[in-house]
C-alpha cells in the first residue's frame, strides 16, 4: 500500500472511496464541488493495488478567535476507510501526515466535525463548543427591523 496525494484525474476515485467509507453513493455531480474545494497537495490516501482504500483531507481555514482575529487553520475533513480495510492504522497514517502538512504550513490549529468523535481525541481533538438548538412558532416570532445589515 502507498500512502499519497490524490494526483490529477484521481479526484473522481478518490471522492467515491470516502463515499463508500460513509456508507454514502457517489454522486458525480458533487466532483466539480470537490475540485473547487480539495487542494490536490492537501489530500492524503491510501493505495493499494490502483484503488483508493482511505481518503483525508485538509481545506485551507481562517480561523476567528476572540478579539476578532484570524488563525490559519487545517480544516480537517473526508476522513474515511473502506471496510474492508479498517483497523490496520490506516487512519492514523492519514491523520499524521495531515497534521505534520499543517505543521510545516504553519497552520497552528486543525479542525473538524466530526461523525465520530471518539476517534479524534489520540490526535489532540476535543470539543471546542456545545451546539443548541431552539424551535419558536412562527406566529410569535418576527425579523427585527434594527438587525445589521449582513457584511
Amino acid at each position: 500500500m502507498e500512502l499519497r496525494a490524490v494526483q490529477d484525474g484521481e479526484l473522481e476515485g478518490f471522492m467515491r472511496a470516502m463515499a463508500f467509507a460513509f456508507s454514502e453513493r457517489f454522486r458525480p455531480e458533487e466532483l466539480a464541488d470537490a475540485e473547487a474545494l480539495l487542494p490536490l497537495e492537501r489530500t492524503v490516501g491510501w493505495r493499494e493495488d490502483g484503488e483508493w482504500v482511505g481518503t483525508a483531507a485538509a481545506i485551507p481555514f481562517g480561523l476567528t478567535i476572540p478579539g476578532g482575529a484570524q488563525l490559519p487553520a487545517a480544516g480537517v475533513t473526508a476522513v474515511g476507510v473502506l471496510p474492508t480495510h479498517r483497523r490496520r492504522g490506516l487512519l492514523t497514517g492519514m491523520m499524521d501526515a495531515l497534521l505534520e502538512q499543517a505543521r510545516e504550513r504553519e497552520e497552528p490549529v486543525a479542525i473538524l466535525f466530526a461523525a465520530e468523535s471518539p476517534i479524534y481525541g489520540r490526535f489532540g481533538f476535543g470539543a471546542a463548543t456545545l451546539d443548541r438548538s431552539l424551535r419558536l412558532a412562527r406566529p410569535y416570532t418576527r425579523f427585527r427591523a434594527d438587525a445589521p445589515a449582513p457584511s
